[in-house]
């Protein structure tokens, strides 16, 4: 008898900081479900980001709404002054991730596999976001210097003199 193993196919993503909002969230995925543990339960989904209040209109008018009460139990999710510290869906029968399964004792073995796994994926690859960064680098919006436009390398005053608003110049 001819035995074959195959090998389970995974997807691993992560998340951490974006401009001035600060997340750490790991995920993986196989054919039926995705586990998704957040390192920060403590930060709201809708913590405050700049970009995201001026490129989507959605992120200012879900605050309005849930203060109004006009959401709903699925949309309120986003308004939620914490994350679950855990989050597991099985994507055949719930492919928009609405209900979470982390705390059902019939997905049980599903959580602890995939938890198992996406911890081995973090030690095997050195998974930097292990470690947050010191709050002041949040608190600069991106920039790794004090004053300056990441997206332009300008001083936010504008001022074009600056050393860092200067183009580098190829030596070729």
């Amino acid at each position: 008898m001819l035995a074959i193993k195959i090998r389970e196919e995974r997807v691993f993503w992560a998340r951490d900081r974006c401009d001035e909002t600060v997340f750490r969230l790991r995920t993986v995925r196989d054919s039926r479900y995705r586990y998704i543990r957040n390192f920060t339960p403590e930060r709201p989904f809708l913590q405050p980001n700049e970009y995201k209040k001026s490129a989507y209109p959605v992120w200012g008018l879900l605050p309005q709404l849930h203060a109004e009460g006009k959401l709903t139990p699925v949309q309120e999710f986003y308004c939620a002054p914490t994350l679950p510290e855990e989050e597991l869906y099985d994507l055949q029968s719930d492919p928009y991730e609405i209900r979470n399964l982390a705390q059902s004792p019939e997905y049980q073995s599903a959580l602890i596999r995939l938890r198992a796994a996406l911890e081995k994926w973090i030690a095997d690859t050195h998974d930097q976001g292990r470690v947050l960064e010191p709050s002041e680098l949040a608190a600069r919006k991106g920039m790794t210097k004090e004053g300056t436009n990441p997206q332009t390398g300008y001083t936010l005053d504008g001022n074009t003199n600056s050393p860092a608003a200067k183009p580098k110049r190829s030596t070729r």
